[in-house]
């Protein structure tokens, strides 16, 4: 019986960024061109090969290519961004028993004190949350509708819900206590 063994990829790629968008690609050195995904550009292989890093596998070119985005986030952002579908959001369940949502504040401030917990709750499972999570729970917490936007707005001006970008949210937790 013959021997068979695994051989590790040793193909070489170059590793570059777009020359419109900054997105970073790897393609083979054997190739002619490359399309960025991106945004569409055509990129010449034997105009990039100067200005690309070279590596050996696709599995090198696919870690290179990520560390390389991280970089360029970094850079731009300050920090690694937080790339989540809308789908990857799963909303907690409250585990409270009756007696506990008895305990909690009816009056003026009831609404209030609960929202802050739901908030607390979400911030330790999110760093960022859409709006979506936190009306679901505040919904499961029997918090209505019409007081989440109240209450939302008001913490926003409070800065204890940060705005991230229209569709993203984190909490302030230093300001909440």
């Amino acid at each position: 019986m013959e021997d068979i063994a695994w051989e590790k990829d040793q193909t070489p790629y170059y590793v570059f960024p777009c020359s419109k968008c900054r997105q970073y690609m790897y393609v083979k050195t054997t190739q002619k061109t490359k399309k960025c995904l991106r945004c569409g550009r055509a990129h010449k292989v034997e105009h990039i090969q100067d200005s690309s890093e070279l590596v050996n596998g696709i599995s090198t070119a696919v870690e290179v290519v990520k560390a390389r985005q991280n970089e360029l986030a970094i850079q731009t952002l300050g920090d690694i961004p937080d790339l989540r579908a809308a789908h990857d959001f799963k909303v907690a369940r409250s585990h409270s028993t009756p007696k506990e949502e008895k305990d909690i504040e009816r009056g003026e401030n009831g609404f209030l004190e609960k929202y802050k917990k739901i908030l607390l709750k979400i911030s330790s499972l999110y760093h960022k949350f859409p709006l979506y999570v936190i009306e679901v729970m505040a919904d499961n917490f029997g918090i209505p509708s019409s007081e989440i936007k109240i209450l939302t707005r008001s913490l926003l001006k409070e800065g204890i819900i940060i705005k991230i970008n229209s569709n993203s949210y984190r909490l302030n937790v230093e300001k909440l206590q």
